[in-house]
């Protein structure tokens, strides 16, 4: 489905889920940065999550971004966990941890797991509801 052929619901739909995808990046920038370099990374987030959408059909670009997305819940956790940004050893301390501290750290993050779970599958549910290939 080309953008010339979008109705009103169609583009109410797909401006929640631009919205949804810089939606990590404005809580980020709300508790790590200042106003002005803030308000230039959300531009550059919008401009990132637009740019497929060049050269990609909207079914296939929000689909992709649907993949990358699969990343917020680590995201998240990193956040509520260490009070800042994903790093390089967050990473590797999920890598290299053991079945008991994964039983642990999955029994504190229950409730953003089915949170995750039900906002994939809403996320791809809609995708294929409402943008026909």
């Amino acid at each position: 489905m080309s953008i010339s052929n979008f109705t009103k619901k169609h583009t109410i739909v797909l401006s929640i889920y631009i919205l949804l995808l810089v939606l990590a990046n404005f809580f980020l920038i709300l508790q790590f940065e200042d106003f002005y370099p803030g308000c230039l990374y959300m531009c550059m987030a919008i401009v990132l999550v637009l740019i497929p959408s060049l050269f990609l059909p909207v079914r296939a670009w929000l689909i992709l971004w649907g993949v990358l997305l699969l990343f917020y819940p680590i995201e998240i956790a990193c956040w509520s966990t260490m009070h800042e940004q994903l790093t390089v050893g967050f990473l590797a301390s999920i890598w290299y941890t053991d079945m008991a501290e994964a039983s642990e750290q999955v029994g504190n993050f229950i409730g953003l797991i089915i949170a995750s779970l039900i906002f994939f599958a809403a996320y791809f549910f809609f995708i294929f509801r409402y943008f026909p290939n």
